[in-house]
Order: structure tokens, then sequence, then C-alpha cells
């Protein structure tokens, strides 16, 4: 019940920032061209990798598969290069896994607004749960998260807030659950 609250949160989001047709009632089929994920990719910055992607020709044009499944790809791959500690990919999309779907999303929109990217576009409770990530409580529900990818992103988005001039970078490790703050160097 919670990850379909999220699919309905992150339908809007997305649909807000990246100005793609993403609702809550076909949020699978709205993903599955990849070109959302792209567009937002592209918006968190250029060491997504994410440049160029496979477009819509009209309106009412649909992707080819296999250009579809590119799109998607060059998502998964911003999302290993910014250290992403789960991610989904076609086959979690053609699935309806709104678990694995709202995990990566939730970390993604994270380090989206460690960027100043899209969070005027959140509804009080999206920006809660994401903010909720750097936070000692926010770690325990995370679908397939391993622990040592959870530290690479940590310490990514540590790096994020310090270029970024936040003071949110220097009180960062302490806001981490023990478990995870002890493997962490400054």
């Amino acid at each position: 019940m919670e990850n379909v609250k999220l699919v309905s949160h992150f339908a809007d989001w997305l649909a807000k920032v990246t100005g793609e047709p993403v609702r809550a009632e076909t949020f699978s089929e709205d993903l599955q061209n990849g070109i959302a994920l792209c567009k937002l990719m592209i918006m968190i910055g250029p060491d997504t990798g994410v440049q160029t992607y496979h477009q819509l020709e009209g309106k009412h044009a649909t992707l080819d598969i296999f250009k579809a499944k590119e799109n998607v790809v060059q998502f998964q791959e911003a999302c290993r290069k910014l250290s992403m500690p789960v991610m989904f990919g076609m086959s979690e999309i053609e699935a309806g896994d709104y678990g694995k779907i709202a995990s990566t999303l939730i970390f993604v929109a994270h380090t989206a607004s460690t960027r100043g990217v899209g969070v005027q576009q959140m509804d009080a409770e999206l920006r809660a749960r994401v903010e909720s990530v750097s936070l000692a409580n926010g770690f325990g529900d995370w679908v397939d998260v391993d622990m040592e990818k959870l530290k690479a992103y940590a310490l990514k988005v540590k790096e994020d807030l310090i270029k970024s001039g936040s003071e949110k970078a220097a009180s960062f490790k302490d806001n981490l659950p023990a478990s995870l703050k002890d493997r962490i160097t400054s």
C-alpha cells in the first residue's frame, strides 16, 4: 500500500519536473519508454552521463521497444554513476515492481534535491520521505539495499553537498545510522 501511495507522488513529481505525461494509473507504462527518467538525469547533472536519449516523434507516437530499452539502460548507468544503492530496470517496470521502483526513485529524488532539482515540485509528503534518506530511521525499509552501495551513495551525496557549499555537508555523517556511520571516514 505504501508503494502505491509513493507511485502517485512520484508520477505527479516526474510529470511536473520533466514535463512528460506520467500518471499514477499508468505509471509502469509511462516509465517504459525511459524518457522522463532520462530527462530527469540530464537535469540532475552532466556527471550522470546522460546527454541525449530517444524521444517520441509526435504527440501520439510510441517509442520502438529497443529505443525504450536503451533509454532505461541509460537511466540505470546514470544511477550507477551516482552510486545509487538500489536501481530498477526494464524487468521491474514491466513487472510493476513498485517496491524497487519507489526505492530507487526516492534515492534519485534525494540526489536531485541535493542539487536543487525538482524540490519545489515535491508535495510535502514526498519531500518528507526524500529527506528521510539522510535520517537514521530512513534506511530500514529499502528494498535490496546493499550497505556498501549505501555507503558509496552517502559519500557521493556528501561530496555534492560540499561542492555546493551546503551546511548540511558538515552534519551529514551525524544523520546516518550507526551501522553506516562507523564505516564512513571523514
